[in-house]
């Protein structure tokens, strides 16, 4: 009976470490998505107008992620929308397109 119970708790052991050891490679194979930057005046008076240009993007990119997404020759890789509020002013246009190509 204990000779059982140990045996028993070596293989949960043995696939507890072999799923443990398989995990990250399985992780890190995942293709790192595609980030698009979207800068657009999300506040203020012209508000609506850059969340109606946002929901338009995020409609695309969802039917692209929904077919698999960019093919490219290392493989498939997702779209990722990352938005940036330019206020409706120029000087923070250019902030946000600094912050987004740093990302």
């Amino acid at each position: 009976m204990l000779a059982s119970l140990i045996s028993a708790r070596r293989r949960v052991l043995v696939a507890a470490l072999g799923a443990a050891l398989i995990a990250p490679a399985v992780l890190a194979q995942a293709p790192a998505p595609i980030r698009i930057g979207m800068i657009e005046g999300l506040s203020g008076p012209i508000a609506n107008t850059g969340e109606a240009v946002y929901r338009n993007l995020v409609w695309a990119t969802e039917r692209v992620n929904a077919r698999g997404g960019v093919k490219l020759p290392g493989g498939n890789r997702p779209l990722l929308i990352e938005r940036f509020d330019s206020k409706g002013q120029t000087e923070e246009a250019l902030s946000a397109l600094r912050s987004a190509v740093d990302r």
